[in-house]
C-alpha cells in the first residue's frame, strides 16, 4: 500500500559514528499505519506521528502527507514499479499515475524530490531534517543539517519564533537534543525560546509528561534542568524549583559549574543510569523534589524551635509526655509496637510535609494563576509515597530484630515501597541517590 521512502537521522549519527535514532517516513497516512500495526498509537494533532512498538523497540513513523503538499505524493508508489511480477498480472495496461491528482502525471523522481523538500523544510531542527534514502543509499540534506552537526549547533529549520508558535513542544525537544548530545543552541533559537516560553503551557498534560520523561529518564537530567533554567522554561513548568534557584541566586548561564543540591542529586542519578534503559518518571521526580522536602522540613523545625522558645520565655511548658516516655523506656517487647504516640505524630507530620511539597510541583501559583506542571496532576501521590517509603526503608530495618510477628509482616509490606517491588532496580537506585537525604530527614523529624 505504501512505500518507506527515507529515514530521519539525529545528530548523534554524525558525532558518535553510530546512528541511534531513525524515524521512518512513509507515504501511508497515520490511520493507515495504525491499521497495519496492532501495537501503536498516534501522537500529536498538528504534526502527528505514530509510535510503532515492535520487538521491544519504539519506532517513530511519520507520513509525507503530514507536512508535504499531498498533490506531490504518489498515492501508490507501487504504480511506478515494473509490471513483470506475478502479482501485477492483469495490470499491465494501467498507466503510471492513473487515477491520481494532476501533479502525479509528472515523473516520479520529480514528485519524490518535491515531497522530500516540502517535508524537510517543515521539520523542527536542521539536524532532524537530514534524510536517508535506503534504496539509493543517498543522504539528503535540504536544510544544512549536516553542517550544523559538524559545528555541534542546534538550529530551527525556519524562523524559530514561527517554529515554536507552530509547535511549542519543539522548545522542550531543543533542550533534550542539546542536553543529550552536548549541542549548543544557536543564539537566535535560544532567544526565541525565552520569548516563547509561555507557549509550552498550551500543551496538554500528557504531552508535557512525555516530553519530561524524554528529558529526565535517559541520563541527561541535570543538563536538561540547567537548560530549562537558562531559557526560563523552568519558571513555568516547575515554579517551586525556579523560586529556589532564584532565592539561591543561581546564574542562568554560569561560566563555571555551580553547586546546587537539586542538580548534584540529578547528576548522581545520571551517573547510575543507562541511556537505553529509561527510569520511571516517579524516580526522577522524587530526586528532584527531595531538596525541597529538606527545605520544608527545616522550615518546620525552625518554627517548632521558635514556638518552644516563646513558651519557655512565657514560663509555659509543653504537654506531658511521661506516659509516652514510659512506654519507650520499657525493656523487651516489640520495638515498633512500643513507639510512642509522639513518634507516630511526627511521622504523620512528615507525610504531610512531603505531600504538600510534592503537590506544589503540580499546581503552583504563577502571577496569581494556577499552572500545569510536568508531573500528572492525578498521580502526584505516587511520588509522595515513594519518598515516605524511602524513609521506611532506611529506618525500619534497625527495628526489625525486636519486632513482633505482626510488625514483621508490616515491615515486609513496606519493603515494597511506592510502585516498585523490593527487588526492583529502581528501588535500589533511589536508595543509592537519596539515602543521605533520608538520614537527614530522620534527624530533622525527631526534632519536630
Amino acid at each position: 500500500m505504501s512505500h518507506a521512502e527515507s529515514g530521519q537521522c539525529s545528530c548523534v549519527s554524525e558525532e558518535q559514528g553510530k546512528p541511534k535514532d531513525f524515524d521512518i517516513l512513509t507515504t501511508a497516512t497515520p490511520v493507515q499505519i495504525k491499521r497495519l500495526f496492532g501495537s501503536c498509537r498516534i501522537i500529536g494533532k498538528r504534526f502527528p506521528i505514530v509510535h510503532v512498538y515492535a520487538d521491544g523497540a519504539c519506532l517513530e513513523v511519520s507520513s509525507f502527507g503530514t507536512r508535504a503538499n499531498r498533490e506531490l505524493i504518489p498515492q501508490d508508489a507501487a504504480a511506478f514499479l515494473p509490471r513483470h511480477k506475478p502479482h501485477d498480472k492483469g495490470k499491465a495496461g494501467r498507466k503510471p499515475g492513473a487515477g491520481m491528482p494532476a501533479a502525479a502525471g509528472a515523473r516520479p523522481e520529480v514528485l519524490w524530490a518535491s515531497a522530500r523538500v516540502d517535508n524537510a523544510m517543515a521539520r523542527d531542527f536542521t539536524c532532524n531534517a537530514i534524510m536517508f534514502d535506503p534504496f539509493s543509499a543517498l543522504l539528503l540534506d535540504y536544510a544544512g543539517g549536516f553542517r550544523d552537526c559538524q559545528r555541534r549547533v542546534l538550529r530551527t529549520v525556519i524562523d524559530p519564533e514561527t517554529s515554536f508558535s507552530d509547535d511549542p513542544a519543539r522548545m522542550l525537544r531543543a533542550v533534550r537534543h542539546a542536553a543529550r548530545v552536548g549541542l549548543t543552541i544557536e543564539e537566535k533559537t535560544g532567544q526565541a525560546m525565552v520569548g516563547k516560553a509561555g507557549e509550552v503551557l498550551k500543551l496538554p498534560g500528557s504531552r508535557l509528561l512525555m516530553e519530561a520523561q524524554a528529558l529526565f529518564s535517559y541520563g541527561a537530567a541535570a543538563a536538561s534542568l540547567r537548560l530549562l533554567w537558562r531559557y526560563r522554561l523552568l519558571d513555568l513548568l516547575v515554579p517551586p524549583l525556579a523560586e529556589r534557584f532564584t532565592r539561591r541566586r543561581l546564574p542562568r548561564n554560569p561560566r563555571r559549574p555551580v553547586s546546587e543540591p537539586v542538580l548534584d542529586l540529578l547528576e548522581q542519578l545520571d551517573a547510575k543510569m543507562q541511556p537505553h534503559l529509561p527510569i520511571d518518571w516517579t524516580v526522577w521526580a522524587a530526586v528532584m523534589v527531595a531538596p525541597l522536602v529538606t527545605d520544608a522540613l527545616g522550615a518546620a523545625q525552625r518554627a517548632k524551635r521558635a514556638k518552644a522558645g516563646s513558651k519557655q520565655r512565657s514560663g509555659k511548658q509543653g504537654p506531658d509526655r511521661v506516659e509516652a516516655s514510659k512506654a519507650e523506656e520499657e525493656d523487651g517487647g516489640c520495638s515498633i509496637c512500643k513507639r510512642s504516640a509522639d513518634v507516630l505524630e511526627k511521622e504523620a507530620k512528615f507525610r504531610g510535609i512531603v505531600d504538600d511539597t510534592v503537590r506544589s510541583l503540580i499546581l503552583a501559583s504563577s502571577g496569581g494563576a494556577e499552572v500545569k506542571g510536568m508531573i500528572p496532576v492525578g498521580q502526584w501521590q505516587k511520588v509522595g509515597s515513594l519518598l515516605v517509603g524511602l524513609m521506611d526503608s532506611v529506618e525500619l530495618p534497625s527495628l526489625r530484630d525486636n519486632a513482633c510477628e505482626d510488625c514483621q509482616a508490616d515491615l515486609a509490606r513496606k519493603a515494597s515501597f511506592g510502585s516498585f517491588g523490593s527487588k526492583d532496580p529502581a528501588r535500589q537506585l533511589l536508595i543509592n541517590v537519596l539515602g543521605g537525604q533520608a538520614l537527614q530527614w530522620l534527624d530533622i523529624r525527631a526534632a519536630l
